[in-house]
């Protein structure tokens, strides 16, 4: 088993790619060991980093993932959860269609045509 990554969050709860990967980020944080929640609208930070764009991501004190590249990284982390849980979702499907009845167009005819989907 892989060791888990720690990650800082820069975002700015103005920018709505910030708060869209914020909510992909929540979705899947217990793959991270921590993640720091940096707010540049409320948090003042000094950092050897050129913050350039939000959303930011630092990944174990080495690699900055900005914008795109950012939401690449978190998608890629949940790919194999997504995955997951579309397996255990087609398992569980039912039947939405129980029987279906098709007549011909003449609204006289009560002939029906009766289609069953398995």
């Amino acid at each position: 088993m892989s060791r888990k990554l720690e990650i800082v969050y820069i975002y700015h709860d103005k920018c709505q790619a910030s708060l869209n990967l914020l909510l992909e980020l929540n979705e899947i944080k217990d793959k991270f060991s921590t993640i720091e929640y940096i707010d540049l609208d409320k948090d003042q930070i000094e950092t050897s980093i050129d913050i350039t764009a939000v959303p930011t991501l630092i990944v174990d004190n080495e690699k900055v993932y900005t914008g795109k590249q950012a939401f690449d990284f978190i998608r890629e982390k949940s790919k194999k959860e997504v995955a997951i849980k579309q397996e255990q979702t087609s398992s569980k499907k039912k039947n939405i269609y129980s029987s279906l009845y098709l007549a011909p167009p003449d609204e006289g005819n009560n002939n029906r045509k009766r289609v069953t989907f398995d």
